[in-house]
């Protein structure tokens, strides 16, 4: 008979070794700052970068919900963020099906041609987009020298230009996990396919697209998140009049200087971001999708 080895298992510290300094970056400028915003939030704000932390008070939270112009502002985000989103996965998805099926130095140029944009500072981004959307840019400067406008079109300063701003900026961000997920499809099922009789259109509807909808989901979560975070871009597009929370939470911050308000606001943004992508990701992995995403 064999005997049993009774001997510790020894553990594999190496990994953990290498999340340290990525655990580290994490607490410090994101857990403790969002930990300090929700402490924050609680406190009565009793003058310009005053706050009473003596007593705590979800008065904060009661002036945001029963606002109808806070609530107005959150709604658009929400509304900018799900339009934002659609467009990258409804462009981002043929980009990435078209591809999948290019060579691997071929792939390689088209996938640096989508990663290049994002390698730009968005600042710089925005500010080319001005070029373009301004009423004295490249867009109504062509329409006015055909004589198709009598006078320049608003595309600046509004949703239609934080949109297009968003959706160019975060493109590559669907894009990269709807390719991933693509390539890492068997091709010998859609050959399978083919071989017991199912047109290309029934192959892609019965077998491309919902082994696909890991990246779908991955690539729709991200640009959904970002899109209700992103401040800079809708700043220089979008002006002051066009608001979103980001915006509302920095002009508390730094213009009135009233933090529990402003922290008020973040965490809001936080929980309403995280109740949608957790509700969106439920509803995706329910059903006959379940085994998809195991």
């Amino acid at each position: 008979m064999r005997r049993k080895a009774y001997g510790k298992r020894r553990v594999n510290w190496f990994p953990l070794l290498l999340l340290t300094p990525l655990l580290v970056i994490m607490v410090i400028f994101f857990v403790v700052p969002l930990s300090r915003s929700v402490v924050i939030s609680f406190f009565h704000f009793s003058g310009p970068g005053t706050f009473d932390s003596s007593q705590l008070t979800i008065q904060n939270y009661k002036d945001f919900l029963s606002s109808p112009f806070y609530l107005g502002i959150l709604r658009r985000t929400f509304m900018m963020s799900l339009i934002v989103t659609i467009l990258c996965v409804a462009i981002g998805y043929p980009v990435s099906y078209y591809m999948m099926q290019l060579s691997g130095r071929k792939q390689q140029i088209y996938m640096f041609c989508y990663l290049a944009p994002w390698l730009i500072n968005v600042v710089v981004k925005a500010f080319g987009w001005t070029l373009i959307l301004s009423p004295a840019g490249y867009i109504n400067t062509i329409l006015l020298n055909l004589g198709i406008i009598q006078t320049p079109l608003h595309l600046m300063y509004n949703d239609f230009s934080m949109i297009v701003g968003l959706t160019q900026g975060e493109m590559v961000f669907a894009v990269m996990p709807i390719l991933a997920s693509l390539v890492s499809m068997d091709p010998e099922l859609r050959s399978a396919a083919a071989d017991l009789g199912a047109s290309r259109v029934k192959t892609f509807m019965r077998i491309t697209l919902p082994l696909s909808l890991p990246g779908i989901v991955a690539g729709s979560v991200f640009v959904f998140t970002m899109s209700m975070a992103a401040y800079t871009t809708p700043a220089l597009l979008g002006g002051v009049k066009v608001r979103v929370m980001s915006y509302i939470a920095y002009q508390q911050n730094t213009s009135t200087l009233n933090f529990p308000f402003g922290s008020a606001v973040s965490v809001i943004l936080v929980i309403f971001t995280i109740v949608v992508v957790q509700v969106y990701m439920r509803a995706m992995a329910s059903g006959k999708r379940k085994v998809i995403f195991r």
